[in-house]
């Protein structure tokens, strides 16, 4: 049976390969900004918005579950 920190490593492991996609995603977005297909295209917008957010919440999830298993909680 795997332990505590070995559940977070992994979740983090798994975080990390996440927000190395969504991050050169935003990245190339970002790059997108200034052109005139990016303002003319609503959607990318959106799509930049959203994975900022999923950014957001991954590192939020994951600080939580990390203190919840560093306190020792069932």
């Amino acid at each position: 049976s795997i332990n505590n920190l070995q559940l977070c490593m992994v979740y983090f492991y798994c975080s990390v390969d996440n927000l190395i996609k969504v991050t050169s995603d935003i990245e190339f977005l970002f790059n997108l900004r200034d052109n005139k297909i990016y303002r003319s295209i609503p959607q990318l917008r959106i799509l930049n918005r959203l994975a900022i957010l999923f950014l957001a919440t991954q590192h939020l999830s994951f600080r939580l579950l990390v203190n919840h298993r560093l306190s020792g909680d069932p």
